[in-house]
């Protein structure tokens, strides 16, 4: 059976080439040098779509958008966004209107600035890409190659389909990969958060969560970590699809232990690591 992520994932990709399809065209400018690259997608998504049947014949259903007040359908032709100022106040705003003032369109990706590898905080990240070569390979190569040296992060502004962006360029495996970053009125920093309470731990404590830490490190092995929910729901879609009665699981909640035994769960947690470590 073809899962609805499988099905995403093929036609991201040519069918011929089975190589990743080209969403956008444009070209990394840095003062007077031009790199034309093509973008490509980064990541797949892996969702699960259920269709909406009429239980009783289960044939599809259509959501209807009805009037609020009178509950009276009403036509898509006739529907108008708006945006709620206050009250009962609306401003209704017209596709054409938003067209006429959106940012002027362009295949320019402009560096503004320079950062340090480790200058930029994860939570500003959002959706990365690839950018591969388009016809200047020495030109991208000598990109990669400065931004993988110091290692260093581009700060990039670009339009793309009618928005602006502002992303990070960076050089991973060879490759110029270009993350959307989030404006910054969208980031809760952590200074608004209440400063953690408690006491000091003692050096046993310390002790103990240090070598937790370490028993724990290992090389990341991006296999290990799939998505287990959505895989027993696939299991069980095609279980039933089968004709067969699908035998439930449900997941138990872990026990909460008493905090203020810290040390004692630090020990447990380390023996259990080393347990894990050894059975693998």
């Amino acid at each position: 059976m073809l899962t609805h992520g499988a099905f995403q994932a093929a036609r991201n990709r040519d069918a011929e080439t089975g190589l990743a399809n080209t969403i956008w065209k444009g070209a990394i400018s840095v003062g007077e040098v031009r790199v034309p690259v093509r973008l490509y997608s980064a990541v797949e998504e892996r969702g699960i779509s259920f269709h909406l049947l009429h239980e009783q014949d289960m044939v599809r259903v259509n959501q209807v958008m009805v009037d609020a007040d009178s509950e009276e359908p009403v036509e898509p032709e006739a529907v108008t966004r708006a945006y709620h100022v206050k009250g009962d106040t609306y401003v209704s705003v017209s596709k054409s209107e938003l067209d006429s003032i959106a940012p002027e369109a362009s295949r320019e990706i402009e560096i503004k600035q320079v950062l340090a590898a480790d200058a930029l905080d994860p939570i500003w990240y959002e959706r990365p890409y690839y950018l591969g070569s388009d016809g200047s390979a020495p030109d991208y190569g000598a990109l990669v190659e400065a931004l993988a040296d110091g290692p260093w992060k581009a700060i990039a502004r670009w339009v793309m389909r009618k928005r602006h962006y502002v992303g990070s360029l960076e050089a991973i495996a060879g490759q110029l990969v270009l993350i959307t970053l989030r404006f910054a009125d969208e980031v809760v920093t952590a200074d608004v958060l209440p400063a953690p309470e408690g006491r000091a731990l003692d050096k046993r404590e310390r002790d103990l969560a240090d070598r937790l830490v370490k028993t724990l490190h290992a090389e990341f092995e991006a296999g290990k970590y799939q998505d287990e929910h959505q895989q027993r729901v696939i299991e069980f879609i095609e279980t039933k699809a089968r004709g067969k009665a699908p035998r439930l699981r449900l997941a138990r909640a872990p026990r909460v232990t008493n905090s203020d035994r810290l040390a004692e769960m630090l020990s447990a947690s380390l023996k259990q690591a080393k347990r894990k470590q050894r059975s693998a």
